[in-house]
């Protein structure tokens, strides 16, 4: 009915505009802490990678 198809609607409208705050972690371990840059630096690499044999 139309009355549901509003309703909807109006719960897909909400769900645009929701979202959520990522919970910030400060982790002083120095091997952590590497190993998490070191991932970085991988799936950076990789992508820049990627990126360049798609465009050659």
């Amino acid at each position: 009915t139309l009355r549901n198809y509003i309703q909807s609607i109006g719960i897909c409208l909400q769900c645009l505009f929701d979202y959520e705050t990522p919970v910030m972690l400060v982790i002083i371990t120095k091997r952590v802490g590497a190993l998490f840059r070191l991932i970085q630096l991988l799936i950076i690499t990789y992508v820049a990678g990627r990126g360049r044999q798609v465009w050659s």
